[in-house]
């Protein structure tokens, strides 16, 4: 999942942007509240000042009547202990000091900030999380606290931490604004891929990325002229070769019975198929393949396959029934593909056991096995015949051919975005034919 996640420059970027957001909420966070508490002492020491003050102008018990007013303007609940902590007075409510934990006092002020409290002053907070303020006038302990609600401190990270969410969202719209160019690229090769020579980028701007997409766009205007070119020169040479080998075959028809007439022509023949072959297999490269799609039935395919084998029936065995479903494929080039792979059976297999068909469904794939048995292909070889041109050294069976036939059948087979792999043993051999289900 998370390489799935980085395998995106928008993820990616995305990915930095909380990284630093929350970088910086933490930063600005700690450095303000650093400042305050840590470095803004001054606040605390005129604080404690303002306690001490209040505490000691207050003539307990005969002033009752002042403090209470005091007091109430300033919104102070206060609780007054002797020295043997024994509760004498409280006004309005009770203020409990249990677990009093102290944060600062007025002895460390003064030794920080020079401030003289007339009193001893300190701050802190009881087991009920209350902040209070205690102040000890002779023999009397005196325990302030305010009248209001104090926010927990977490509530201190929400404005960072919005503003960097905020931050984030307006972040990726411009990003992913500014990086619209590489979507365009990114399509625009998919296209090239699937065989759009003639789409063009958008550019959009005068940046580095609209210079990279005019670039890219000449690139491919380029590489559609070099593939013009090049079929081209191979339709021209394959024209001025057929020519003289058209009259080639006129001639060695029109010479006298010989023993080496037919090696003539047989040769002949050879180089033409070999002619034919080069320039189909260069059709079906990528990425200009073309493929003329249409939907059959599987046993029509079949059938139409078998009738263009000119061999014995007994030499070919179909192992199941046929399914009767149909399938969205180039007619003409499947049965090239299937054709060659069972003449090829028939050629390297063993004579006394005939080739085997077997159709059938697997998940969302339709699959032609074409088994023959015989010799086992090498392992070197197996990694190699799919090839171009490519001609086994232990080829016993002295069949002539230059190495195109499977090649083709594969680029076929690609083309309709299927599998073709095959399997040998000592027994047999199978090629098969993976063929996804497609609708038109």
């Amino acid at each position: 999942m998370f390489k799935r996640f980085t395998g995106h420059l928008f993820y990616k970027i995305g990915l930095l942007v909380i990284l630093f957001s929350m970088l910086l909420t933490g930063v600005i966070f700690y450095t303000v509240d650093y400042y305050y508490t840590e470095q803004d002492t001054i606040l605390d020491a005129q604080e404690l000042y303002f306690y001490g003050y209040i505490v000691n102008g207050w003539d307990f018990p005969k002033d009752s009547i002042k403090i209470k007013n005091e007091i109430d303007s300033l919104h102070f609940n206060v609780t007054f202990y002797n020295s043997d902590s024994l509760l004498l007075w409280f006004y309005p409510d009770l203020v409990d000091p249990d677990g009093y934990f102290s944060y600062a006092d007025s002895r460390n002020m003064e030794v920080m900030h020079g401030v003289k409290n007339p009193l001893f002053v300190s701050v802190g907070s009881s087991n009920t999380d209350e902040y209070l303020t205690y102040v000890k006038k002779d023999s009397l302990h005196v325990f302030v606290a305010v009248d209001q609600e104090v926010s927990p401190e977490y509530v201190n990270y929400f404005p960072p931490i919005v503003v960097s969410l905020l931050f984030m969202v307006v972040f990726n719209f411009f990003i992913r604004r500014f990086l619209r160019p590489i979507h365009f690229m990114r399509e625009r090769i998919r296209g090239f891929h699937d065989g759009d020579l003639k789409s063009k980028i958008s550019v959009a701007g005068n940046d580095e990325l609209a210079g990279l997409s005019i670039s890219i766009n000449k690139l491919m205007a380029d590489i559609k002229t070099l593939l013009s070119q090049k079929q081209q020169l191979l339709l021209d040479v394959s024209h001025e070769l057929r020519s003289p080998l058209a009259r080639m075959r006129l001639l060695v028809e029109m010479l006298p019975e010989h023993k080496n007439r037919a090696r003539l022509v047989d040769e002949v023949v050879f180089l033409e198929g070999m002619i034919s072959n080069l320039l189909f297999s260069d059709k079906l490269s990528v990425p200009y393949k073309n493929l003329d799609f249409d939907n059959i039935k599987i046993s029509n395919l079949i059938i139409k396959i078998l009738d263009l084998i000119n061999v014995d029936s007994k030499k070919i065995k179909i192992m199941n029934s046929i399914p009767t479903v149909r399938v969205v494929i180039d007619e003409t080039k499947m049965i090239i593909a299937i054709r060659n792979l069972i003449d090829n059976a028939l050629k390297y297999g063993d004579s006394l056991h005939p080739v085997e068909i077997s159709i059938y469904q697997n998940n969302q794939n339709y699959i032609i096995d074409i088994k023959n048995y015989g010799e086992k292909i090498d392992s070197d070889d197996l990694n190699d015949i799919l090839l171009p041109f490519f001609r086994s050294k232990k080829n016993k069976h002295g069949v002539p051919g230059f190495g195109l036939g499977l090649t083709i059948c594969k680029k076929i087979i690609e083309a309709h975005d299927g599998r073709f792999y095959i399997k040998s043993n000592n027994e047999f051999t199978t090629f098969s034919v993976e063929i996804p289900m497609k609708k038109q």
